[in-house]
């Protein structure tokens, strides 16, 4: 398992997933949601097991690429942009 390629996948379906959701004109994919929890799961028993970091996340980088917006919880368990 390549924490490293495992984590630019992440990173790449959460991109389609976000910019789903803020566009009305499309539907997040449940390919994408599935892809993601399998991804997830994977990276979590890779670091369970004793498996590196992911180089970005050794390197103390939490947001290190600029494409994926930052966003915060909201009281009624929805995201919303960082930025807002």
């Amino acid at each position: 398992m390549d924490p490293n390629s495992n984590l630019r996948e992440q990173r790449g379906v959460v991109r389609r997933l976000l910019a789903a959701f803020d566009d009305p004109e499309r539907r997040p994919q449940r390919s994408d949601a599935l892809r993601l929890a399998q991804l997830a799961e994977t990276l979590d028993a890779w670091l369970t097991h004793g498996g590196a970091l992911p180089q970005e996340w050794r390197r103390g980088n939490r947001n290190s690429d600029p494409d994926i917006p930052v966003r915060q919880a909201t009281r009624a368990g929805g995201y919303q942009n960082g930025s807002s």
